[in-house]
């Protein structure tokens, strides 16, 4: 478990640019989805001394983004978790650093609707 109040800033905000209100009441003409919610919240954070990094879809740019550090970051091993694949660049990415020895783990729901499975190997 992560207990961070930046990490925690970020979501919140994020909820509440959907939500539309800093309340327990919705504001429906406030509420902000899709291509126009902003990208409003700080993506470096420092948590106990570990840099992360938050991005939401679809303002944040998320898919070029962790294509990017997919593809530029050196290291021995990435470990994942997302709801489904949905974009190809991901799945593409993946298959690259894989194929030059990189190990890829990662916990996945193959479809919606579908249980959750766990990957301990990339092919």
């Amino acid at each position: 478990m992560i207990q961070d109040e930046s990490l925690c800033a970020a979501y919140t905000r994020e909820f509440e640019e959907m939500w539309g209100s800093h309340t327990d009441l919705p504001d429906p003409a406030r509420a902000r989805f899709g291509s126009i919610k902003a990208d409003n919240v700080p993506h470096i954070l420092n948590v106990a001394g570990t840099r992360m990094e938050v991005y939401f879809a679809p303002s944040d740019s998320v898919t070029s983004t962790v294509c990017n550090l997919i593809q530029t970051k050196k290291t021995k091993s990435l470990f994942f978790c997302m709801f489904k694949f949905t974009l190809s660049n991901f799945e593409n990415a993946l298959h690259t650093i894989f194929k030059q020895g990189r190990s890829i783990s990662g916990v996945f729901r193959f479809v919606q609707f579908c249980p959750i499975r766990v990957v301990h190997t990339c092919v």
